[in-house]
């Protein structure tokens, strides 16, 4: 017996692009097996919704158990949203639990955050359904199977939760199972594409953004601010934006501050920066220098001899059909200019920074992603320094992999921004 959680994100076309992709894993990994129950944390937004109906076309012999927890956040519209869930699994003749926590009352109890409250709130509830079921299946000694989520850090779930589950079933036996989200997603649908555009997109805002919040007098939070608002005000979320500043005379900076400071901008400062910006759970990143007034020659210099050109030899390797190793070769360019760089040039995105890891001599990827293939979503992102050390500039885009050239998510241009 084996049970899951299953959280997804599909495309805006509906259930067919996480169908497939679905019945392809559980047959290749295996997940499930007969009789076994598979617990489907359903919100009652589209995307889950469109999950759970995705996992009741796949025609296994499995048992669907619903789970919705109301927040008893939003009044009434708490209330519906457990009632549409309830009736949808009735209409669909599934198993489900629909509990509730003042998750409020919980934030201030505990002194958090409301989102952190009923993030919470949700795992304890999940872990209590998915106990609940196991001891109904007289499966307490069972082995139970832990998906990873996350193979950046790999995260499986989150603590509280898999404590609860270790407390509640202390003779079971867990254990952890990696790998197959990534193969999932790492090549992506036209739908999850249109995603990844949109995010693209949202990039390219708050670039713009700003870049036009690149004035004397204004403080590196302050840019983020603009990123924020620009990305939020486009229905996106803000994965992250790092920001940081030096003077271009004097410069002591080779990558932005993953949390911009208050430093005050100045004439004859540069901004290094890099943001990512989500969209229905896909992302998509960017990073473009910004001067504030005219750079020095040196800059210049610096920016369309080295950055640029080796940045676009990546590019131009970047195709269906090479092998990461090309893209490796095409990132020595900097040493064979006599420059440093960080060692990192290129990674992929599923839904967020993934494999592969291309660095400046050796690559870490999956056997079915060594070559490219269209559909694949890549970040070329070489941040070149200087060979003091004291000064380096991050550059970056996100690209799709087609049948021809890359294609590029954003329409920024690849120039070194002034800010007058």
């Amino acid at each position: 017996m084996a049970s899951f959680l299953f959280r997804g994100i599909v495309g805006e076309s509906g259930e067919m692009v996480l169908e497939d992709k679905v019945r392809a894993a559980v047959a290749k990994y295996a997940m499930f097996g007969s009789g076994d129950t598979v617990v489907v944390g359903v919100s009652g937004g589209p995307d889950s919704v469109a999950l759970l109906h995705c996992l009741t076309r796949l025609s296994l012999d499995i048992t669907l158990h619903v789970a919705h927890l109301n927040h008893r956040l939003r009044g009434a519209s708490s209330d519906e949203d457990a009632e549409f869930v309830r009736d949808l699994a009735m209409k669909w003749g599934l198993r489900y639990t629909i509990g509730a926590r003042d998750v409020g009352l919980l934030a201030q109890e505990r002194g958090e955050g409301v989102e952190e409250a009923a993030r919470a709130a949700r795992f304890e509830f999940f872990a209590e359904v998915m106990v609940e079921r196991i001891k109904e299946l007289a499966l307490e000694r069972g082995k139970i199977g832990v998906l990873e989520v996350d193979p950046r850090f790999h995260d499986y779930l989150p603590v509280n939760q898999y404590n609860a589950l270790r407390e509640a079933l202390p003779n079971a036996i867990f254990t952890f199972e990696s790998g197959f989200m990534h193969e999932l997603i790492y090549k992506k649908s036209a739908e999850e594409l249109q995603c990844v555009r949109k995010a693209g997109k949202l990039c390219e805002a708050a670039m713009k953004a700003l870049a036009a919040r690149c004035r004397p007098g204004v403080t590196e939070y302050q840019l983020k601010a603009a990123v924020a608002g620009a990305i939020l005000e486009g229905a996106g979320d803000m994965d992250f934006a790092i920001i940081g500043s030096t003077p271009m005379k004097n410069p002591a900076m080779i990558f932005g501050n993953p949390r911009p400071s208050g430093r005050v901008l100045q004439n004859g400062d540069i901004v290094i920066m890099e943001l990512a910006a989500g969209y229905r759970g896909y992302s998509a990143q960017i990073g473009s220098p910004v001067c504030v007034g005219e750079p020095p020659k040196e800059v210049r210099r610096f920016f369309d001899d080295i950055v640029l050109p080796g940045f676009e030899g990546m590019v131009a390797v970047a195709r269906a059909g090479h092998h990461l190793n090309e893209l490796m070769e095409a990132g020595r360019f900097y040493r064979t200019k006599g420059v440093q760089s960080r060692p990192i040039h290129i990674h992929g995105i599923d839904f967020v920074s993934s494999e592969p890891h291309i660095f400046t001599d050796h690559f870490q990827a999956e056997d079915y992603e060594q070559v490219l293939q269209p559909g694949m979503v890549l970040v070329i992102e070489p941040n070149a320094v200087t060979a003091d050390g004291m000064f380096g500039i991050f550059f970056g885009h996100t690209f799709i992999i087609t049948d021809s050239e890359p294609e590029c998510v954003d329409g920024y241009p690849w120039e070194l921004t002034v800010a007058h």
